[in-house]
């Protein structure tokens, strides 16, 4: 067990250039984003602020909104879609973003107009879930540069 988890230690810088979102899952730096769920495409969407995973608020949050996480993540952004508050399961600690409106073609869900980190007027049962397409590992062969 013991070697099994060195390896997997050894491994994560090189699982982490084709799957980002793996990386980011496992330890919190700023900026990162993470689905919570058990398909790991589909869940609540949490951002890290402060060393903190927090949760983001529905007010507003669109397709558009979606898109941009689900790209952010490195999923292909066709098909990304917002999961209603009702079948997103109630985060935990601080709701970090509230009122994000994004329009689509912003490269992270921190560039979209949205209110000040933390400040916010939510509970966690208005926490957002998004759906990403599946096809992340095709699309970030496709689309990251080569090492």
């Amino acid at each position: 067990m013991l070697l099994l988890l060195l390896l997997l230690l050894l491994l994560l810088p090189l699982l982490s250039h084709f799957f980002p979102m793996l990386s980011s899952a496992l330890t919190c730096t700023q900026g990162a984003i993470r689905i919570v769920g058990t398909t790991g495409y589909s869940g609540r969407l949490e951002v890290c602020n402060d060393n903190q995973w927090g949760t983001v608020c529905d007010d507003f949050f669109s397709t558009f909104s979606a898109t941009v996480a689900c790209r952010q993540l490195g999923f292909n952004p066709a098909g990304s879609r917002v999961l209603s508050s009702r079948s997103t399961p109630n985060g935990r600690g601080t709701i970090w973003l509230d009122n994000v409106r994004c329009n689509g073609n912003e490269t992270t869900i921190f560039n979209c107009p949205k209110n000040l980190l933390g400040n916010h007027n939510c509970n966690h049962g208005e926490d957002v879930g998004v759906t990403c397409n599946r096809g992340k590992v095709l699309y970030n062969l496709l689309t990251q540069p080569s090492p």
